[in-house]
């Protein structure tokens, strides 16, 4: 499964594409709001996401409010990064739309499987869709 990569730090943003590829994952990573905003834009673009809270062009509550507002938009899954620690802003970043949070610097097996998890409910999400598609489907 691909994951958009939205960290603002290259250091960092390697990092994390290298996590998630040793956990099998193939990356897209870019360091701004307004270049991942250009690929969430394609009908194309990863549904899993780890997102930086805070970047240049738009920040992370920014691109999901916007992935939100899409007519249409297949389910994503994303995981909200941040140097924030207090509990107040991981429920800013969940009530803004993410459906985790990491604190940086974080821990690589940890991000790896909180992104496994968002890969699984995907997986999920998409079987249920196929399966009420064929349950809809009329009888030949």
């Amino acid at each position: 499964m691909r994951v958009l990569v939205v960290v603002n730090e290259v250091v960092a943003r390697r990092a994390v594409e290298a996590a998630l590829q040793r956990g099998g994952f193939q990356t897209v990573g870019v360091g701004d709001g307004l270049a991942a905003w250009e690929i969430l834009k394609r009908a194309d673009s990863p549904r899993l996401m780890v997102l930086d809270w805070a970047m240049e062009g738009f920040d992370g509550a920014e691109i999901l409010a916007r992935l939100h507002a899409m007519p249409g938009r297949a389910p994503f899954h994303v995981v909200m990064t941040s140097v924030r620690t207090r509990p107040e802003d991981v429920v800013a970043a969940l009530e803004a739309g993410a459906d985790d949070y990491v604190t940086k610097p974080f821990h690589a097996g940890e991000l790896r499987a909180r992104v496994q998890v968002g890969a699984r409910h995907l997986e999920q999400v998409d079987a249920l869709e196929r399966r009420i598609a064929e349950l809809l489907r009329p009888a030949a």
